[in-house]
């Protein structure tokens, strides 16, 4: 015996170095007081040396608990490390990282929800954790029987839900957020969906400007079309009006040449009034109405140039 350094001076030391080990004061004059004095300090068991079988059964138990909690601290750090690993990848996600339940009755919770919550939603992740109709507040009014019924498909399906819908934030901002999750039954048959909610605003404004864009190029490229068939159009007019006088000159022409040769050139009436005649057919034929051409006037020059020609061709009479 140390006179000097009893149980109670063991035990501060042992706390000093912050060991964990079986702790059993054995004592053959200790008493009740001294010995409830002791535990409470911190020692394992006490045992009075007239009771010595006690001793072994007493060190194994206390090694086995000692192993035991040590174990609990390894899974205890373990896992502070773990969700400080999860925390730190979540912080970087650009959106939400959550845990939903829907009980049996339809109410929602949030088991978890990242810090990207006060991003997307203006709300701290323990305001929705408390009380998730904080959260579906938020959606607008068009979009909440759509959210609550893809919802309820994804639960009797068991299948991916995914839901775009619009949410309205503090500051009265409209912002677009896509959910994409997994459902899965508890075993309290309630369901959990674990997944990310992301802020896809920004990717509908683009959709937006290229379904504009592409609405405009249809206008642009309606309206080219247009022009290009007016244009066509009045070309072809034109054309119409163009032949018209041409051929109007011609019949004329023709006529006049067949009056000039009188009965005493008969070869020469003869090719004029074949030409008379094939000239007739293809004005009838489409390129000039009869009744318009005889309203219209010798008044165009490649005309007088045709018939000039047309009349050098023929033998004089």
């Amino acid at each position: 015996p140390l006179p000097r350094f009893n149980a109670f001076d063991a035990l501060e030391l042992l706390k000093a170095k912050q060991f964990d080990l079986p702790f059993i004061v054995v004592s053959g004059r200790i008493g009740e007081h001294t010995a409830v004095r002791v535990m409470k300090a911190g020692a394992h068991d006490c045992i009075m040396k007239d009771s010595l079988l006690r001793l072994v059964p007493a060190i194994e138990r206390e090694l086995r608990e000692a192993e035991e909690r040590r174990e609990r601290r390894r899974a205890e750090a373990a896992l502070r490390d773990s969700e400080a690993r999860f925390r730190s990848i979540t912080a970087k996600v650009p959106g939400m990282v959550f845990q939903m339940l829907r009980a049996a009755d339809g109410t929602l919770c949030f088991t978890y929800a990242s810090e990207g919550a006060a991003a997307l939603c203006g709300l701290p992740r323990e305001a929705i954790q408390a009380d998730a109709t904080a959260f579906t507040r938020l959606i607008h009014p068009a979009d909440r029987d759509d959210f609550h019924g893809s919802l309820s498909v994804s639960a009797r399906t068991m299948k991916h839900w995914n839901w775009e819908g619009r949410l309205r934030t503090d500051r009265e901002a409209i912002k677009w957020a896509n959910c994409r999750a997994t459902p899965r039954v508890l075993a309290t048959d309630q369901i959990q969906w674990d997944g990310l909610m992301l802020n896809i605003t920004d990717a509908k404004r683009r959709e937006a400007e290229m379904k504009a864009s592409r609405e405009l190029l249809r206008e642009l490229s309606a309206h080219r079309e247009s022009a290009r068939e007016q244009e066509r159009k009045q070309i072809a007019s034109e054309i119409h009006d163009e032949l018209g006088q041409i051929l109007t000159a011609l019949r004329l022409e023709i006529a006049h040449l067949d009056m000039s040769c009188g009965e005493n050139r008969p070869e020469v009436r003869s090719k004029t009034g074949t030409m008379a005649h094939r000239l007739a057919h293809f004005v009838i034929g489409g390129v000039v109405a009869p009744e318009e051409a005889l309203g219209i006037t010798f008044t165009n020059k490649a005309a007088a140039e045709i018939a000039d020609r047309l009349r050098r061709t023929l033998p004089d009479h």
